[in-house]
């Protein structure tokens, strides 16, 4: 399963994820008080939008105040 995972420094209320995968929303989420968030992508509408020579992928977070990203504890596994 297609996943993203983002870590942060702070401990945040409740965050809001809105991921696009070329040009569709595939994922609208929001992800309470904690440390990191992790999203499930549905694998089956990816391969539905994927096109042949470019793909691109959008995630849009929105934080109730400051937050810094772990990026040795994040990661996006896409197979």
């Amino acid at each position: 399963m297609p996943t993203i995972q983002f870590e942060y420094e702070e401990i945040m209320e409740e965050t809001h994820w809105i991921t696009e995968f070329n040009g569709e929303v595939i994922s609208d989420k929001l992800d309470h008080h904690g440390k990191s968030t992790v999203i499930l992508l549905n694998r089956a509408k990816m391969e539905s939008l994927l096109h042949r020579h470019e793909n691109t992928m959008v995630i849009h977070a929105d934080f109730p105040n400051k937050a810094t990203l772990v990026p040795e504890k994040s990661y996006i596994s896409i197979f």
